[in-house]
């Protein structure tokens, strides 16, 4: 139980102190900090509770032959909603980059329209 419980301390330190599970394409916080990410601590939790249970077992039954299909089925469960929502994640833009890249569409395209129109005056100079 000791093990368990100083891993489960570990763990929560550094997601309160690191970016371990926090959402790292989402906008950031007031405070300066990403949010927590919901497939993150899923998975976290799902990765404790069987890891939990299986040492539990282990001490309570003394076999370790506890871990079966369905329990390795919740874990890959979570374990692909986390893979799904960072491929989701990586599809996205934030704001601050569209509106960057916005404006540098805005004023290429106005660039070229001016050059465009300075192109076709000092032709029509030339020739008169």
């Amino acid at each position: 139980m000791v093990l368990i419980l100083g891993a489960l301390a570990i763990f929560l330190y550094l997601a309160r102190w690191t970016d371990i599970i926090r959402d790292t394409t989402a906008p950031l916080r007031p405070d300066k900090r990403w949010p927590y990410g919901l497939s993150r601590a899923q998975m976290a939790f799902w990765f404790f509770l069987v890891i939990g249970a299986f040492f539990f077992l282990w001490v309570i039954i003394g076999d370790t032959d506890t871990l079966n299909s369905s329990v390795l089925g919740l874990i890959g469960i979570s374990a692909s909603t986390a893979l799904a929502a960072a491929f989701v994640d990586s599809g996205k833009r934030l704001p601050q980059q569209v509106n960057l890249t916005c404006r540098r569409s805005i004023f290429h395209n106005r660039d070229r329209r001016f050059a465009s129109r300075f192109a076709i005056s000092s032709t029509r100079r030339r020739r008169s």
